[in-house]
């Protein structure tokens, strides 16, 4: 990999970073919380409040696929829950992407 780099970039050194595109999978975790505005209820006011359960919310993860190059981000996309992602997953993926 590091000789076809070198290659690319003795061949064209004035756009090599246009011609280099990375990609990571972060897993971002994701919270639900109610705000004060969606947990408010209207009441009269002597009566009692509503009764509300103590839930405790659990964070979840998505794993998320994101591809950039020298501009920025190119694509974020979200793949399926335990979907096995393979080389041509990727390339498909980046053809979408690129509408090609």
């Amino acid at each position: 990999m590091c000789s076809d780099l070198l290659a690319i970039y003795s061949a064209n050194s004035d756009n090599f970073l246009s011609c280099i595109v990375t990609g990571d999978e972060p897993r971002i975790h994701h919270w639900d919380l109610d705000t004060k505005q969606e947990s408010m209820h209207w009441k009269h006011a002597n009566s009692l409040p509503p009764r509300k359960f103590l839930i405790q919310p659990s964070a979840g993860k998505v794993m998320a696929t994101i591809f950039w190059d020298c501009k920025g981000v190119l694509l974020v996309d979200y793949p399926p829950h335990k979907a096995t992602k393979t080389g041509p997953y990727y390339s498909e993926l980046l053809k979408t992407a690129s509408g090609s």
